[in-house]
């Protein structure tokens, strides 16, 4: 049997490999300049690319930290309406309870987070404690919900929850509810302050 030579087993050479990947990148440049031949310059293509926005009066929401509180028991707990939004049914809004208060039964009609800010909140079985992280899913049933210290936490929320006792639904809180709370906290504050809200709107 022959043995094979020394040229046919000889390992292919650096210097080979690196003239074809040199001939096909230049051929991948040679098929990249021809489509900027038909279409034009790069740089006009990317203009091509609108990215102003349809609507011109998109803009962010801010809610400064000294917006007042928006009491929902008198003395025992509050609430600041962050955002809500009218296309999807999303709301978020931070809850202030003070120690002992405690939330009615209710179920989620979608799911939520919660991220306790400070204090400590009874969850059913659980405790969460500053810093901690809540997932709850849609169609969960919470049990009254106590507020074990002074608690904030921060709550966002994909649609309504619905609250019940023994003789069945006691209320519902959705993105329009609390919209209609923050307007008339708003509202309420104006005219402490003397501003004509009417006028206000009307010139709206």
């Amino acid at each position: 049997m022959r043995r094979p030579s020394w040229r046919a087993i000889k390992p292919r050479s650096s210097t080979a490999s690196s003239c074809r990947w040199t001939a096909a990148t230049r051929r991948a440049n040679v098929r990249r300049d021809s489509v900027f031949d038909l279409l034009g310059k790069e740089e006009d293509i990317m203009a091509l690319q609108n990215l102003a926005p349809i609507n011109d009066q998109l803009a962010d929401i801010i809610v400064r930290a000294d917006e007042p509180w928006i009491e929902t028991e008198p003395g025992k707990a509050w609430m600041k309406v962050l955002w809500t939004g009218a296309e999807t049914g999303r709301w978020v809004a931070l809850f202030r309870w003070n120690k002992g208060y405690t939330a009615a039964p209710h179920k989620h009609l979608s799911d939520a987070h919660t991220y306790v800010l400070k204090g400590k909140l009874q969850v059913r079985d659980g405790v969460l404690n500053a810093g901690d992280y809540d997932y709850e899913p849609n169609g969960v049933l919470h049990g009254a919900t106590v507020a074990l210290e002074d608690t904030e936490y921060l709550f966002v929320c994909e649609g309504p929850v619905i609250f019940f006792n023994e003789d069945g639904l006691t209320n519902y809180l959705s993105w329009e509810e609390l919209a209609r709370m923050r307007d008339a906290a708003k509202a309420g504050r104006q005219a402490s302050m003397g501003i004509n809200v009417t006028a206000e709107v009307s010139a709206g």
